[in-house]
């Protein structure tokens, strides 16, 4: 991309032909628009941090989760394996240290690469996963507030429009609780993929094609900026992978027969090139997925797990945010009203669903547009068929959803309403165009107090902060400390062991990246079955001969064991063992390296 951050394509590439809809361009806001991004970048990051308050008094020691919780410990230790791969060994990136012997582990959920790479000076500095995360959320508000911003001042041409639009997407309640989820929450390279791609697809309108069908000059800096922005946001999980090719096709699809594109051969031409760049690039670190998901799932239908997490009317009408968990504890809304507490949060807020309906039918017009203009039209179409996904196999769609590879990998249906959201998001955008606008709202100066209200009651529904921290110290504990101290690569076990005890699993895996030797437990939605009948047999048969014989080709040097989670009996065993010789001890946690026969 231009050391420069273009705001908006050049006048020369804007017009667009089949009767799609072409913006003004607003005038410059500083002299220099890298400026304006910049500025637009601190802003959300200073959001960011009242949005998360009191993170910022001490990012390195407040932690925005419980650290017990096991996804934000597995998240964490996905990001870490990522920078410690592509530092150290980038060949063997999808063979992480969990679930030993297994292949193809960093496979086995979402990969988090982009992540990786863009937290790893902080990593390699630091190594505190607590300050790591942190500092992540708030790059995340950041990065994807300006390309959100920059998405919505291209549809409206409007900066209030844009920064409005942009506000909502970021810290609406949908996408803002999905914080302690980073897989969803850091999906912030999405709206710079659909900016680009919106400028490319109103350049393969206009008359910019060269004699030979192609883009005259530097004019493919669009094509290659779509693959680039695709590329990092399908890096930051396989959910914003889909996510945004979810998004980019319905905009190919959409903008193609609305604006008479498909007979274009600089369009085709163009659709063809950055496929085949994003398959090139992309296929080296996805392949994988397509491994697992055939020999985790096979024929086993996912039908149960996609109708248990399917979006319920409860989870329609709740949000996490203070207002609404004050509203749901007091009045019973919509927990007691609806029969059951609501499993996940998926209420955008009053706000963005007035201004979104007011973008759509609202009197006035968006500058250099009709009243209802084909960009609205798609959005909204867009936001109708994720809520309609959202609503999983009981509405209909999942009857040939399911049988398609690599999208049966999404087990949580109701995840697709970030989509929904983010449509919203813009369609909210289109209605604070249209109240800024106004004449009629001008001629009487009321809509610059009504969007400054407007303005206040969204932060008041949807404000999280003051946040519930914990607090962290960071830095290996002794055991993980003497592990880091012993050369050389080997697999280490702690019994007992419970296969399915993610509580377990998490707190080894998090605390591995003090040392990174390998470990025969790892935690995700998916274990083989000879995993699992490994592990129940090794914890059933320890400490015999015949489970260290084991543990020996597995490659275990030391095994560690809770003491207190053993009856004497069993304890007595353990300590009689003559090929477990006990060298440290740390609290109740005894420390034994495994001896050959």
């Amino acid at each position: 991309m231009q050391s420069q951050v273009n705001l908006r394509a050049s006048e020369g590439t804007a017009q667009t032909v089949g009767e799609m809809n072409e913006t003004p361009d607003p005038q410059p806001l500083f002299k220099r628009p890298w400026v304006e991004a910049l500025a637009v970048a601190i802003l959300f990051a200073m959001l960011g941090a009242v949005a998360t308050w009191p993170i910022a008094t001490d990012p390195a020691h407040l932690s925005v989760q419980k650290l017990t919780d096991n996804d934000y410990r597995f998240n964490n230790f996905v990001i870490f394996w990522g920078a410690h791969a592509l530092t150290t060994d980038p060949l063997n990136l999808h063979h992480t240290n969990m679930f030993y012997p297994e292949r193809y582990t960093f496979a086995y959920s979402d990969i988090l690469l982009s992540h990786s790479v863009l937290m790893l000076p902080v990593i390699l500095l630091t190594n505190n996963q607590v300050l790591t995360y942190n500092l992540l959320l708030l790059l995340s508000m950041s990065i994807g507030g300006l390309g959100f911003y920059l998405l919505c001042r291209e549809l409206t041409g409007n900066r209030v429009a844009a920064l409005a639009g942009a506000l909502i997407f970021i810290f609406n309640p949908i996408h803002f609780a999905r914080h302690v989820q980073i897989q969803m929450f850091g999906d912030h390279w999405m709206p710079w993929f659909a900016w680009a791609l919106l400028i490319w697809l109103r350049q393969a309108g206009g008359n910019d094609a060269g004699r030979d069908g192609g883009l005259a000059g530097n004019q493919w800096k669009w094509p290659a900026a779509v693959v680039a922005f695709f590329c990092l946001n399908a890096l930051s999980g396989a959910q914003p992978a889909l996510f945004g090719a979810i998004i980019g096709a319905a905009m190919m699809l959409y903008w193609g027969v609305a604006g008479r594109l498909w007979g274009k051969r600089l369009f085709r031409r163009g659709i063809l090139v950055m496929g085949r760049s994003c398959f090139v690039l992309l296929a080296p670190i996805f392949w994988p997925y397509a491994f697992v998901e055939k020999e985790m799932l096979g024929p086993r239908t996912l039908m149960d797990q996609l109708l248990h997490s399917s979006a319920a009317p409860a989870d329609l009408f709740a949000a996490g945010s203070h207002l609404y968990r004050w509203i749901d504890t007091t009045f019973g809304w919509p927990s007691e009203i609806l029969g059951r507490p609501a499993r996940s949060y998926l209420f955008p807020g009053i706000v963005p669903l007035v201004l979104a309906l007011f973008g759509l039918v609202g009197s006035g017009t968006v500058r250099g547009r009709g009243s209802r203009g084909r960009d609205q039209v798609f959005w909204l179409i867009l936001l109708i068929f994720a809520f309609w996904l959202a609503l999983g196999p009981p509405a209909g769609l999942y009857l040939v959803i399911e049988k398609l590879p690599l999208l049966r990998l999404l087990r949580v249906p109701s995840r697709l309403i970030l989509i929904a959201s983010f449509a919203l998001s813009v369609l909210a955008a289109f209605g604070v165009a249209r109240l800024y606008e106004s004449e009629k709202l001008s001629r009487r100066s009321i809509s610059a107090p009504l969007l400054a209200g407007l303005a206040l009651l969204f932060a008041i529904e949807a404000s999280h902060s003051p946040m519930t921290v914990y607090p962290f110290v960071p830095g290996p504990e002794p055991r993980h400390q003497f592990l880091a101290e012993q050369p050389g690569d080997f697999t280490v076990v702690e019994f007992p062991i419970d296969p399915l005890n993610h509580t377990l699993s998490t707190r080894q895996i998090f605390n591995s990246v003090h040392h990174w030797k390998k470990l025969l437990v790892g935690y995700s939605g998916f274990q083989t079955e000879e995993n699992i009948e490994r592990l129940y047999r090794l914890n059933s048969s320890f400490p015999s001969d015949e489970c260290l014989d084991e543990l020996q080709e597995l490659g275990v040097r030391y095994v560690f064991v809770l003491e207190a989670r053993y009856g004497r009996r069993h304890l007595r065993r353990i300590l009689q063992q003559p090929r477990l010789r006990q060298v440290q001890r740390f609290g109740e946690t005894g420390i034994f390296e495994l001896l050959p026969r």
